[in-house]
């Protein structure tokens, strides 16, 4: 039988559901403007020659900064894993909002997120294979189908565990077989049971068919861009539009993967821990903190990998900086250094 007495000694830093919502909503206040910026500069900053795939990458960074907002103040999760289990300790829930609609929210941002990577892929695949590959979504209603489908399974392929929502009060009492020793929050009336333990195993597997579905998908239209830009030579491309084309896939795919391992290493965490039974709250804690710092990595790579973005910051940073310091801006900004380009020109 559970017992405080017996279970909890001094709480770690992490443990503290106090230290934790304060850190995660001191982070979300730090990095709000950050990514602001970064959105303004999409929209303001962006030159002609990155115009096609402008749109994109707002819908990405617009997702990203959502993410944070919704992982560092919105919902604050204080996760119990390995259990299907949370206490949701943001502003919505202040503000009375059902726990239930906020984990729906919460799927469907993240849904969001992983489907704009998927679309900036597609994104560069379609200009670089343009009449030169039979992947290619040549029609327009095609790629809006394709564009619906990918944003309605990333979003709701959660939806079905949402149904038959268990009785709160027994589902706990099961849980504590699985964690007999708790965080203390878990028995606050704001915990909420997701999931009974038997569906576990399922909610876990049904994560792993959600990660390679996305693994596949970035993985063939990324895996399309780069033979057309390394290995097959009859690309109507230029030797120089080429290489231009080459150093812009790079910069996607830097600004898109660093990130990305701020998301994975929790979400990896979260399997491992579904599996095995594992429990930690401080590693709980730690990992929505991550997830919080996920737009925040994602616009640093943004601003300084996209050249007219890093110009724009350098030059909104150039009263703080010093003389010295301006002229390597000014020499490492030169146009010769920065250019690239998404667009593909005949040869």
């Amino acid at each position: 039988m559970y017992s405080p007495a017996l279970c909890h000694g001094d709480e770690l830093f992490f443990e503290n559901k106090n230290s934790f919502q304060i850190t995660s909503h001191i982070i979300s206040a730090l990095f709000l403007p950050i990514n602001c910026w970064g959105i303004y500069c999409i929209t303001r900053k962006t030159p002609k020659s990155m115009r096609p795939v402008k749109l994109y990458l707002l819908n990405l960074h617009i997702w990203c900064t959502l993410f944070d907002l919704f992982c560092g103040s919105l919902i604050t999760p204080f996760f119990f894993f390995p259990s299907l289990s949370g206490s949701p300790i943001g502003l919505l829930t202040v503000v009375g909002v059902p726990t239930l609609i906020q984990i729906c929210l919460t799927f469907c941002v993240f849904g969001g997120l992983c489907s704009a990577i998927i679309y900036v892929f597609e994104n560069r695949q379609y200009v670089l294979c343009e009449n030169t590959n039979i992947f290619r979504l040549e029609n327009s209603k095609a790629r809006v189908f394709y564009y619906g489908f990918v944003f309605a399974y990333c979003c709701l392929s959660i939806y079905p565990f949402s149904w038959n929502i268990p009785e709160q009060n027994n589902a706990k009492l099961r849980i504590l077989d699985m964690i007999p020793c708790p965080n203390s929050e878990f028995f606050s009336n704001n915990t909420y049971v997701f999931k009974g333990p038997e569906d576990t195993a399922a909610f876990g597997y049904l994560g792993l068919c959600f990660t390679i579905f996305l693994a596949s998908q970035i993985s063939f239209f990324g895996g399309n861009c780069f033979y057309m830009l390394y290995a097959w030579d009859n690309i109507t491309l230029s030797a120089h539009s080429k290489r231009l084309q080459r150093k812009f896939f790079i910069t996607i795919c830097i600004q898109i993967f660093i990130p990305m391992w701020v998301v994975v290493l929790p979400l990896s965490y979260f399997l491992g821990s579904l599996f095995t039974g594992y429990y930690s709250q401080s590693l709980n804690n730690l990992t929505s903190v991550f997830f919080s710092c996920h737009g925040f990595i994602s616009t640093i790579c943004l601003l300084f990998m996209n050249p007219p973005y890093r110009e724009a910051t350098f030059h909104m940073l150039s009263p703080f900086c010093s003389p010295s310091f301006k002229n390597r801006l000014v020499e490492s900004n030169r146009p010769g250094r920065t250019s690239f380009a998404v667009t593909t020109h005949s040869k």
